[in-house]
C-alpha cells in the first residue's frame, strides 16, 4: 500500500505542477502495481497477511480510487482498466464491497475493530458514484455510526 500511496501522490503533485508526462508515466506505474501485486480473486495477498487485514484492504483501494480520478486528466481511466491478466481497481472495488456493507463477515485476521467510518464512507461512496452499485448507498446509512450528513467531506472526493 506505500507504494500506490506514493503513486498517488507523485500524480496529484505532476497534474498539480502541469507535469504531464510524469504524471503519464504514474498511471502506467499504477497499472503495473496492480498485476504485481493484486491476485486472481482482487485480494491484495502482502495485505491479507497483517494483522488488521481488512483496514489495509481498504487502505489499498483508496488510494487507488483517488488515483482513478486523477487518471483521467491524462486520458487515460484507472476506473476502467484491465489489465491482461484481468486485474483492476474494479475488481479489487467488487471483492472488498461485501465486507465494507457489513454484507460478509471478514474472515482475514483483524485483531483490532476496524473503523468503518474511517474508509467505509470514501469507498461506498466512489463506488456508488463511478460503479453504480447500489449496495454501496443503501450501506452507507447503516455500516457507519456516524449519520450520512456528516460524511459530506468524503462527497468532496469524487469530484474530478
Amino acid at each position: 500500500n506505500h507504494a500506490i500511496w506514493y503513486d498517488a501522490q507523485k500524480l496529484s503533485f505532476a497534474l498539480f505542477t502541469n507535469k504531464t508526462e510524469i504524471a503519464k508515466s504514474t498511471v502506467k506505474s499504477i497499472k503495473q502495481r496492480l498485476e504485481d501485486q493484486m491476485d486472481t480473486t482482487g485480494f491484495f495477498p502482502a495485505e491479507m497477511e497483517r494483522t488488521i487485514s481488512l483496514h489495509y484492504s481498504a487502505f489499498v483501494i483508496d488510494p487507488l480510487m483517488m488515483a482513478a480520478n486523477m487518471s483521467t486528466h491524462v486520458g487515460d481511466n484507472l476506473w476502467t482498466y484491465q489489465s491482461a491478466t484481468g486485474k483492476s481497481l474494479r475488481k479489487g472495488f467488487d471483492v472488498l464491497v461485501p465486507y465494507l456493507c457489513k454484507e460478509k463477515e471478514w474472515t482475514g485476521q483483524q485483531i483490532k475493530h476496524f473503523d468503518f467510518d474511517m474508509y467505509a464512507p470514501s469507498i461506498l461512496s466512489k463506488g456508488y458514484y463511478k460503479y453504480g452499485c447500489k449496495a454501496c448507498k443503501e450501506a452507507m446509512a447503516v455500516v457507519c455510526d456516524k449519520k450520512p450528513e456528516e460524511h459530506v467531506v468524503h462527497l468532496t472526493t469524487l469530484l474530478d
